[in-house]
């Protein structure tokens, strides 16, 4: 096992159950702390090689000022939500 698993791959190896969590929602006071909910690298085996991310933006974001961001795309932001890109930051979807 590498040594941080995200949430996505502990569903789909079946070492997680959102059956088993009473009101349906996963937080990471449920969850062992040596568990990453997410954001760094997966793959087969021990590779740390694909970041995953998702397709639609739904809340209002603010990068935070002199930080870069990085997402693949096609992305779509939905209607009235706002990604803010403070000067000194830099936000690339490629």
């Amino acid at each position: 096992m590498s040594k941080a698993r995200n949430l996505a791959n502990l569903i789909s190896d079946g070492l997680v159950d959102t059956a088993e969590i009473a009101d349906g929602a996963i937080t990471q006071a449920k969850i062992d702390a040596g568990v990453d909910l997410g954001g760094g690298a997966t793959g087969g085996g021990s590779d740390e090689i694909f970041y995953e991310n998702g397709q639609t933006v739904t809340t209002n974001y603010t990068l935070t000022t002199n930080t870069n961001a990085l997402s693949t795309g096609p992305l779509t932001i939905d209607t009235g939500v706002t990604v803010t890109v403070p000067t000194g930051s830099r936000w690339v979807v490629v």
